[in-house]
């Protein structure tokens, strides 16, 4: 069977360094549209969780890469090669975001480079290889994923995808093992990067099935044609194996932190018709990449919809055309059912999360619709060749659109200000855009603002425990912890898995004198996150204080042992050794905790442990360090008066 390839025989006799060449180049063109990227900042929706709040990936050591595999995760998925990136990130930066936002520009520009040099070898096809690459490399939808750091999952996921495609494909032409254990390492890789990779192993049936020819529909009518598809699906058991076990890390994980949303809040027939308009959706933006906004707001839709009808309208006339040309035109069947098929984990059937849908998860789907579009263009430029040229710079003049709109939806995501109220400018009244332009408020101090915002969010959604959550926290930092218990006690009622919430309400409980209920809402948050180093901290601060040292200084160690650089762990730690006559490990843990931060308490309660032992000198020179670090402690002045 012929395919319409617009070669020419000259550059056919230089391919590898052609094709060398032109995939540099979209490598670095696609790196100057995403450059600008660099300049923006964290954003308070996941990167807290992901990067500088994240104990995992602050520092690099055998511990913190075994952090990283446990499926005890402080997050929702199980990510362990995402967060050794970004250990090596901070390795390099620290909380700089200029370099995690430099690294995911250099793998999106990778991918698009790998691409390129995978769909011409796969196709023997230069041009409309280019085209499918450039249209993913300067799409807008790609935003998402690159300029937010959380997404490196993306960017890394497809680096691994691609990778294990060019193994694949050099294992089915030179028929080495060596090649096909190669494609199951990198899709283990990719797995850990982001369980959307699951589908590889349907997605590689697609690859025999065109370009590589390995299938062909009309043989399975025949004994030795059916004989040839059940090997092809036996020589994917290995992958699909792979993929299960990954899915199943992370149902584990996901369903321990309570990240499904539940049947009562979506129904199935509602998260099915959601998942019909979402196709629609991104098959539009597509076309029409505008109103792009994070997140989209759930819209609830029923079957009798319009943008549901219509979406299924679409696809199902879609699906029968590109049924009935799957013979003639092969790349319409691969290019569709990629589209349709890669998207089926993030589509929203397993609802995880509350968007409707996501610029993101079309990183790898998208692809599928761009290579229908490439081949079809070249198809129509071998039937009407007076239509090659103009076509040619109607594509070439799209590129430049998209790779425009790209670079201004990257100003969107400037900081946390910016990309929510852009949100809210797109979408209109959006409760999530809300609750995180609350958050941001907060981190910068503005309680009332912060307040006012997650007041809006909850007018919205009354349901919605995180704004409670926050909310609480914000109204006991602005001295009403009434009303932040009555807000923190409705967040952990709304989400028993909410586990950040319940050690709030425990924090707030212990301020108020209510140990013994403190200490059950602490040991609840660690039930559900055993790793959770701020609860194990502040469980043992409360356990000292009902005069239960031993059992505080077991959980101050683990919390300090998660979270080495916990400042004020390291202090409580001393304390509770210290009451049980531990002094020269007690001596250590203030020590650590001075060496992290100058904490005035830390420097005391060192003082008065060598005052107890009588070394006199060393306790009048922490007296006065204590002074230096905070000039009106009483405590310490009164103790220095008194020797």
């Amino acid at each position: 069977m012929t395919f319409p390839s617009g070669r020419n025989p000259g550059l056919d006799r230089k391919k590898p360094v052609f094709a060398m060449a032109i995939a540099l180049a979209l490598a670095l063109l696609t790196a100057l549209v995403f450059l600008p990227s660099i300049r923006c900042g964290f954003i308070y929706l996941d990167d807290p969780d992901y990067v500088f709040e994240n104990p995992v990936v602050q520092g690099f050591s055998v511990d913190h890469v075994r952090d990283a595999f446990s499926l005890t995760t402080p997050l929702d998925l199980w990510l362990p090669v995402t967060w050794i990136s970004y250990m090596a990130d901070h390795a390099l930066w620290g909380l700089n975001p200029t370099g995690y936002h430099l690294t995911n520009v250099l793998f999106h520009a990778a991918n698009a480079a790998i691409l390129f040099l995978l769909l011409s070898r796969l196709t023997g096809v230069f041009w409309p290889s280019f085209l499918v690459a450039a249209l993913f490399a300067v799409h807008p939808l790609r935003v998402e994923s690159v300029a937010w750091i959380t997404e490196r999952k993306d960017v890394l996921m497809a680096f691994f995808w691609f990778l294990a495609m060019g193994a694949y494909l050099r294992y089915v032409k030179a028929r080495s093992w060596g090649w096909y254990l190669a494609a199951l390492l990198c899709c283990a890789l990719g797995l850990m990067a982001k369980p959307m990779l699951v589908t590889l192993p349907f997605f590689l049936l697609l690859l025999d099935y065109w370009p590589l020819n390995r299938l062909d529909a009309g043989a399975l009518r025949t004994r030795a044609g059916m004989r040839r598809a059940g090997f092809l699906a036996l020589e994917k058991l290995p992958f699909l194996a792979i993929c299960g076990l990954a899915a199943w890390a992370n149902v584990l994980v996901a369903a321990r932190r309570g990240a499904f949303a539940s049947a009562d809040a979506i129904p199935l027939s509602g998260r099915l018709a959601n998942a019909m308009a979402s196709y629609g959706a991104y098959l539009g933006q597509t076309f029409l990449p505008t109103g792009l906004a994070l997140p989209y707001p759930y819209p609830y839709y029923s079957w009798t919809s319009p943008a549901v009808l219509a979406s299924a309208a679409v696809l199902a006339a879609v699906t029968a055309g590109v049924l009935v040309r799957a013979r003639k035109q092969p790349w319409l069947f691969t290019g569709w059912f990629w589209f349709l098929g890669t998207l089926t984990p993030v589509i929203g059937i397993t609802q995880a999360g509350m968007q409707a849908h996501a610029d993101r998860f079309t990183y790898v789907p998208q692809i599928g619709l761009f290579l229908m579009l490439a081949w079809g263009a070249a198809e129509l430029a071998q039937r009407r060749p007076g239509v090659g040229k103009p076509l040619a710079v109607a594509l070439g003049l799209g590129l430049a659109l998209l790779a425009g709109a790209s670079l201004a939806r990257i100003g969107d995501w400037k900081d946390t200000h910016t990309l929510f109220a852009k949100t809210l400018e797109t979408t209109g009244e959006n409760w999530e855009a809300r609750h995180y332009l609350g958050i941001a408020y907060g981190r910068e101090g503005k309680l009332a603002e912060a307040a006012g915002e997650y007041e809006k969010a909850l007018a919205e959604n009354p349901r919605f425990a995180h704004a409670h959550g926050n909310l609480g926290m914000v109204l006991w930092r602005m001295g009403q912890p009434d009303e932040a218990l009555g807000h923190l006690e409705e967040a952990v009622k709304l989400d028993p898995g909410f586990a950040q919430g319940r050690n709030n309400l425990g924090a707030l409980l212990a301020d108020r004198g209510r140990l013994p209920e403190a200490v059950e809402q602490y040991r609840a948050a660690l039930a559900i996150r055993p790793r959770f180093a701020q609860a194990h901290a502040n469980l043992g601060r409360v356990l000292y204080a009902l005069d239960r040292a031993l059992e505080a200084e077991k959980h101050l160690i683990t919390a300090v042992s998660l979270e080495p650089g916990y400042a004020q762990a390291w202090n409580d730690l001393g304390v509770a050794r210290a009451s049980l006559g531990d002094a020269a490990r007690a001596e250590a843990a203030f020590r650590r905790a001075l060496a992290l931060s100058p904490m005035a308490s830390a420097a005391f309660r060192l003082a008065n442990l060598y005052r107890s032992q009588g070394r006199m000198s060393d306790a009048r020179a922490w007296y006065q360090k204590t002074l230096a670090i905070d000039p009106g402690h009483s405590g310490a002045r009164a103790a220095l008066a008194g020797m």
